[in-house]
């Protein structure tokens, strides 16, 4: 779910050549520090409703106002590089799942307590944190039973050993 650190535990196995990043797409406007091309590829609404409609996306989202979603070409181009990671929602892995299959590993990353998510929130996107963090509240209850189909759980109070347990978890499971 959102404020759990998916991207952050993404860009460490990235950056430590576990897996190459699929990069998403979204609507929302980038992020102080955020680089085009790199997290995400930044389109307009109708740019992205025009990718939906041809039926380019593996899947998509809405989440506070804008969507997300992973063209099928860059799974495709990545995964011919080697073990492709995306960071997304679990209504969005759900998806990517039902395509891919068993091809498919999902972690999933355990959330913090609900004032940890809206100080996260609140840091993240002071603008707009409450409508986020309400959003967030509804994605949790209609999320309830994904943890159960994840092949691999993280919990937020041991952070500090991610890395490595993701890892190895990783090199016995391909």
């Amino acid at each position: 779910p959102s404020t759990t650190g998916k991207s952050t535990l993404l860009r460490q196995l990235v950056n430590n050549g576990v897996l190459l990043e699929v990069v998403s797409f979204t609507t929302r406007s980038p992020r102080d520090g955020e680089i085009e091309g790199q997290a995400y590829t930044f389109l307009t609404k109708d740019q992205f409703l025009q990718f939906r409609d041809e039926g380019q996306l593996v899947e998509y989202v809405q989440f506070s106002g804008h969507y997300y979603g992973i063209a099928k070409q860059r799974i495709a181009d990545t995964l011919a590089k080697g073990h492709a990671g995306i960071a997304v929602e679990p209504r969005g892995a759900a998806q990517i799942k039902d395509i891919y299959g068993r091809a498919v590993k999902q972690i999933y990353i355990e959330p913090p307590h609900l004032e940890e998510v809206l100080r996260r929130f609140k840091k993240r996107s002071p603008e707009d944190y409450r409508e986020q963090y309400e959003s967030r509240k509804l994605e949790d209850q209609a999320i309830g039973g994904y943890k159960k189909n994840c092949d691999y759980t993280l919990l937020p109070h041991n952070s500090q050993n991610w890395i490595s347990n993701v890892t190895e978890w990783i090199k016995n499971n391909q």
